[in-house]
């Protein structure tokens, strides 16, 4: 089962997976993740952001019929801690095989 949390501030919301998760369902099936989502300063974990790449992720796993749960984190009335990561594309390069 696959535990996805949802994080919001007053801008924006972001769903946050572990990266172990989105490299063995996402990124080997060649599923790109935009600039605009975020990385972990560990990089254990992956923000998605709300409009593309969570949505994106949330549909394979219902096509797929892999199980997942949506845990709705506490929302922040400030910025969120996510902003300041950084981009998952900065960090993260995967190479594609056409």
């Amino acid at each position: 089962m696959i535990t996805i949390k949802y994080h919001s501030d007053p801008g924006h919301g972001w769903y946050s997976i572990k990266t172990g998760h989105l490299f063995q369902h996402f990124i080997i099936n060649k599923i790109e993740i935009s600039g605009h989502s975020y990385i972990s300063n560990t990089k254990k974990t992956v923000y998605l952001e709300e409009d593309l790449d969570g949505p994106l992720v949330i549909k394979y796993l219902k096509a797929n019929n892999i199980p997942f749960i949506i845990k709705d984190c506490k929302t922040s009335d400030k910025p969120s801690f996510i902003r300041y990561l950084k981009r998952f594309t900065e960090v993260i390069t995967v190479n594609k095989i056409n």
